[in-house]
């Protein structure tokens, strides 16, 4: 597996990661968002794109200014083949720590992951999406 920066033609592959992995996971809404709508998600961030034999599994997405991880997605097909895991480590190495982000209470799969891999719960709040965990990852 790679793990590099995005070129311009990846743009409608992590589009697809985005919508499939959204829709599949519990808590999140399972509406697709366009194009231009992800482009605006994702302006101003650093995006991190894990790839397979060259196909898009997997990207996380940085807000650099607060080390926030303001998305992480993998393809539902390739979960729990590490690529989560790989991809948060590479945002270790790149950003350093601390890092924080956010997760949808509901999705307790993402939860129990994020825990799993070195994640401590520090808050608990609301937003449009419901209640969510802010999670942050010191210096281990």
């Amino acid at each position: 597996m790679k793990i590099e920066s995005p070129s311009e033609i990846d743009l409608y592959p992590l589009l697809k990661v985005f919508n499939e992995a959204r829709s599949s996971a519990k808590g999140l809404t399972d509406q697709a968002v366009s194009l231009n709508d992800f482009q605006v998600m994702v302006d101003g961030e650093k995006i991190l794109v894990a790839k397979l034999n060259d196909e898009i599994v997997g990207f996380a997405s940085v807000w650099e200014q607060d080390n926030f991880v303001h998305h992480l997605f993998v393809a539902p097909s390739y979960q729990n083949q590490g690529i989560g895991a790989a991809l948060l480590k590479r945002c270790q190495n790149t950003f350093g720590l601390p890092l924080t982000l956010k997760c949808v209470e509901k999705n307790r799969r993402a939860c129990e992951f994020y825990e799993n891999n070195g994640w401590d719960p520090i808050e608990k709040a609301i937003d449009s999406e419901g209640p969510y965990f802010l999670y942050r990852l010191k210096n281990v």
